[in-house]
This record gives C-alpha cells, sequence and structure tokens, in this order.
C-alpha cells in the first residue's frame, strides 16, 4: 500500500511539472500580443492571446483590457517613472558591495522585457572603467543591472534591488566622490529604447 502511494504521488508531481512546462511554453504568445499592441496592431495581438487561451485554458483580464483599448484607438505608449533611489553598504553571499534600491512604476508595458541598471561615474563625470567584464556596459564601462517583465499593465515596483561588489568598482586605495545614476529601458521590436533615467545619486567611498 505505501508503494502504491508513493508511486501516486510521483505520477501526480509528474503531471504537474508537465502541465506547468507546458503553460510556460506558450507564454511567447502573451509577449508577442503585447508587442503587436505597441505596433497598433490589435486584430494580431487578438490572434495571439486566444492562441494562449485555447492553448493553457487561461485568462488575462490585463491584457484584455488593453486588447479593448487598442480597438477603441486609445494610445497605448510605453512609459515609466522613477519615484526614488537609494543605496546602502551591503554583504551579498559574503562579499561586500553597493546594494541600490529603486522604487519605479511603468505604464503599458505588460509581459514586455525591460532592463533597470545603474552606471557608475567619477564626480567629474567621467565614467568607471570596467576590467574584467563582469560588471560592465557594451563600451566597457562600470554598471549593473537586471531584467524585468511587468505582469501588470501599470506596475509598481517598490523595492527593486540591484547590488555590485566593490572590488568591481576597480579603484586602487583612496578616498573617492562617486555618483551613479539609474536607466530602465524597455526591449521592443526595434530592439532596446530608454524610457525613464534618474537624477545622480552620490556616493562617497574610501578603498583601503
Amino acid at each position: 500500500m505505501k508503494t502504491i502511494r508513493i508511486l501516486f504521488l510521483v505520477i501526480t508531481l509528474l503531471i504537474c511539472n508537465t502541465t506547468l512546462k507546458a503553460q510556460n511554453n506558450y507564454d511567447f504568445h502573451l509577449e508577442n500580443a503585447a508587442k503587436y499592441l505597441q505596433q497598433g496592431k490589435c486584430e494580431m495581438a487578438g490572434y495571439d492571446y486566444n492562441a494562449y487561451n485555447e492553448a493553457t485554458g487561461k485568462t488575462d483580464t490585463e491584457l484584455e483590457s488593453m486588447i479593448d483599448k487598442c480597438k477603441k484607438g486609445i494610445p497605448l505608449r510605453i512609459s515609466a517613472k522613477i519615484d526614488s533611489v537609494w543605496w546602502e553598504d551591503a554583504v551579498q553571499r559574503n562579499v561586500e558591495g553597493i546594494r541600490i534600491h529603486v522604487k519605479f512604476q511603468t505604464y503599458n508595458m505588460l509581459h514586455l522585457w525591460g532592463n533597470i541598471a545603474a552606471y557608475f561615474y567619477f564626480n567629474d563625470g567621467a565614467a568607471l572603467d570596467d576590467l574584467n567584464g563582469k560588471y560592465k556596459t557594451e563600451n566597457e564601462k562600470v554598471s549593473t543591472g537586471r531584467d524585468f517583465r511587468p505582469r501588470w499593465e501599470n506596475a509598481i515596483y517598490d523595492d527593486f534591488a540591484l547590488f555590485i561588489p566593490y572590488d568591481e568598482l576597480h579603484l586602487s586605495s583612496g578616498n573617492y566622490d562617486l555618483k551613479f545614476n539609474i536607466l530602465i529601458l524597455e526591449y521592443g521590436m526595434e530592439g532596446s529604447r530608454k524610457i525613464a533615467n534618474s537624477e545622480y545619486v552620490n556616493i562617497t567611498y574610501t578603498r583601503k
């Protein structure tokens, strides 16, 4: 009897895992629908959403609302707003560094991917150079960032955290007046686009 129960539990877990993977595999329909909405292609967005609904049996009232707005000619322009930025000394996985907190909002970005990143500078405006390719921008400057994907038409992130080890600033011993700012990008049909940026935040750092 015990063996039968264990076998039943294993089969149940396998079925649940297979169902979850199948539903996740159809998430691309949601992203496609969101991209079509940004192009004003309401019918195409509806086709992708219906394909998702038929394949998974799930609905998305937020996306349904946006498709309805599109059909009524209501603009669905993507935008974002950074409300506040603050930082603290922190330890992550036994590594000392800077933890940056960002409170921000996104609009009309449901199911679309974005990125939020911090870019570091000396106080005179010169960007810090990356030396090892770990925390960097495309042009080899110091940066740290994370992707995100809103699950709401208008989303609020109260505390989105970023981290960078102090060693990744690549500074020699001494006292430094540094600053950073935050940029939010959205990944659209034609590549990435900046939709918000913050004021500079100052950092005083002593490297021993």
